[in-house]
């Protein structure tokens, strides 16, 4: 049987960003007194910065993990996710060119800076505390973005002078931890099939219709969609158990579910119920959740 030591590897990224808050405790107490509170109970916390390039930064971030590492691995182990090795390159270009937009905003705010903290001085006001704002290039670095690879543990590569039978264990154990860990990967993406599929029934269900107390009809957003299309293309890769269930899943993605019109879906009431009942299908064939 091929090992799927064979197929895959380990990734762990390490992400930071700047914590763009501070608690003031004097505003606190003060805030506690002129309300007759206990200033043991009362926290204010301020926020730095109300300026774009910080959010873009933040947001940036936090795409890294969210939008280009987590879609196309798996979970591990201590912070470590698994990928398939046919994924890498996808992933070391998305990453990448994430992290260039990263640079260029690092520069942009540099130049910003003294602009910027002017700002912070204004919105802040009376509570403004130059002591609260670290210099630029403090800030800048605290914004950081790093990944390591390493292979998936493998007991072959095991051969250390033990006894026999103790080095026959160590390497039962090593295998045994890695097939669990597998396994546990496996029983993620079927979740995460079924859970993206129901969020998907779920919208085209509730579309047009006004919950109790809501201000608004439901609307089937676009974003939705996506997220069927995007689970679609990356399923294959994600069956690392070659798992039959999923890739029939998969197949009927491609089939069913592909290049769907959300303009379109809002529009017509027949549609939306064949594509959630399409969909159901699919969930039933998983989970015998529709039966």
């Amino acid at each position: 049987m091929d090992k799927i030591q064979h197929h895959a590897m380990l990734v762990k990224a390490t992400v930071t960003k700047f914590t763009n808050s501070v608690k003031d405790s004097q505003l606190a107490e003060e805030l506690a007194i002129s309300k007759s509170a206990n200033p043991d109970v009362i926290t204010v916390t301020k926020r730095l910065f109300n300026a774009s390039v910080i959010k873009e930064l933040s947001k940036a971030h936090g795409q890294l993990r969210n939008s280009i590492l987590n879609p196309i691995t798996l979970a591990w182990d201590d912070g470590e996710r698994m990928i398939k090795v046919t994924l890498l390159n996808r992933f070391e270009i998305e990453w990448e060119a994430k992290c260039d937009l990263i640079e260029d905003l690092k520069r942009e705010l540099r130049r910003e800076y003294p602009d910027i903290l002017k700002r912070a001085s204004n919105d802040l006001g009376l509570t403004f505390n130059i002591n609260d704002f670290p210099d630029v290039e403090t800030v800048i670095g605290k914004y950081s973005a790093s990944y390591e690879l390493k292979p998936l543990p493998d007991s072959d590569d095991i051969r250390v002078d033990l006894p026999a039978d103790k080095l026959a264990k160590v390497k039962a154990d090593v295998e045994a931890k890695a097939n669990a860990r597998v396994e546990s990967a496996a029983q993620e993406i079927h979740e995460r099939v079924v859970d993206t599929l129901q969020s998907f029934i779920d919208g085209l269900e509730r579309h047009g219709t006004k919950p109790e107390g809501a201000i608004r009809a439901s609307k089937f957003s676009n974003n939705t969609v996506d997220k069927i299309e995007a689970l679609a293309q990356i399923l294959p890769a994600l069956n690392i158990t070659g798992c039959p269930k999923l890739t029939l899943a998969g197949n009927a993605l491609l089939s069913q579910l592909s290049n769907l019109d959300a303009d379109h879906l809002r529009e017509s009431d027949t549609d939306r119920k064949k594509t959630a009942a399409t969909a159901k299908s699919i969930v039933d064939n998983l989970t015998g959740l529709w039966d």
